[in-house]
């Protein structure tokens, strides 16, 4: 059974928002802090799910509601940065876009003790030196509205 988890949100400096996930026994088990002027999270701001929680859907149910609240802001997008290998999974399942791809070699996003995200370069397996930039659209597109011909009676 998973543990109950919910919630909350509260406000810090100016536009700096945090979402707290609380267990009803052992308090805050989880933080996700972003800034609502500019829609994003990024590697400044704090975001962590306590390690006997993480797989747990608790991570999922902070970025789903950040973008509520960036959404709920108008902002038609959410970004979100980091150099940790855990949140990067989050993200890609969740439908961000890797906005800055490696340039030289294939990204490797897998499960290890450090968290780190690596790189493989010639056959070498190398640690990413910087930080990854994701992006989700939050309102669909529109198709382009075609113009109809007028319709004149003879």
């Amino acid at each position: 059974m998973k543990p109950l988890v919910f919630i909350r949100r509260s406000g810090g400096a100016p536009n700096l928002q945090q979402l707290r996930a609380i267990h009803w026994q052992k308090g805050e088990v989880g933080n996700l802090s972003f800034n609502l002027e500019t829609g994003s999270s990024d590697i400044r701001h704090s975001r962590w799910v306590e390690p006997e929680f993480r797989e747990q859907g608790i991570g999922t149910r902070l970025l789903l509601r950040m973008e509520k609240e960036v959404k709920k802001a108008g902002h038609p997008k959410v970004r979100f940065s980091t150099h940790r290998a855990s949140w990067a999974r989050l993200l890609i399942q969740n439908g961000y876009t890797l906005k800055n791809p490696p340039v030289n070699g294939e990204l490797i996003i897998e499960r290890n003790d450090r968290d780190k995200i690596f790189v493989l370069q010639s056959g070498e397996k190398k640690e990413l030196p910087g930080t990854l930039y994701f992006e989700k659209p939050l309102v669909k597109e529109k198709a382009p509205v075609k113009k109809q011909g007028s319709f004149r009676k003879p």
